[in-house]
């Protein structure tokens, strides 16, 4: 294999991994998250008198490593929420700010107004 070539048979994969994860597969986590979240306070709820002092600790550990969990879950929703409104808003403001797209000739009536990027008129609004 020519060695120049590695770098692009390594791109697809690459650009894989730098997918975003949306809204709702962050939402499935921290569901799932929750749920280890109350096992390990079920398997907490179950230390007793005749426990380890091992089993309480790792117990322990177990609620400390899922509530850690549940909160980064949490603010990745919250992060990815915030991200969503963002770009509505934006979509809504950029919408708003554009002069409505048709314009109304008295002689002739309404039709599509030139686009600014193209400066074209599609041919079904030219008349």
């Amino acid at each position: 294999m020519n060695p120049a070539l590695s770098p692009l048979l390594m791109l697809p994969f690459l650009l894989v991994a730098c997918v975003q994860p949306t809204t709702a597969e962050l939402e499935a986590k921290l569901c799932g998250d929750l749920e280890a979240f109350g096992a390990s306070l079920t398997e907490l709820s179950q230390i007793n008198a005749q426990s380890s002092v091992n089993q309480l600790r790792q117990a322990r550990e177990n609620v400390a490593q899922s509530f850690q969990a549940v909160k980064d879950s949490a603010k990745a929703v919250e992060a990815s929420r915030l991200d969503d409104l963002t770009a509505a808003y934006d979509n809504f403001d950029k919408t708003a700010s554009n002069p409505w797209p048709w314009e109304v000739d008295p002689g002739r009536g309404p039709r599509l107004r030139a686009q600014p990027s193209t400066g074209m008129v599609p041919p079904w609004g030219s008349h």
